[in-house]
């Protein structure tokens, strides 16, 4: 099992952990009408359907 990124020393057990910490994804995401909407960056050449996103980004087993 791989261990957690932020202590280095137990298990990586938790799910649907934020990469970019809440309160900075909501500062970021964060419009002048009080609604949050940001685009995923990323190299896929089909940028245009994507959908516009109201929370930064998750992933699992990254955080004890």
């Amino acid at each position: 099992m791989k261990k957690c990124n932020l202590c280095l020393t137990r298990d990586a057990i938790q799910e649907n952990s934020h990469i970019i910490p809440r309160f900075l994804g909501v500062t970021i995401l964060e419009n002048p009408d009080g609604k949050r909407k940001g685009f995923k960056l990323d190299n896929d050449l089909n940028f245009l359907k994507q959908k516009a996103q109201q929370d930064s980004p998750k992933e699992n087993y990254i955080l004890c």
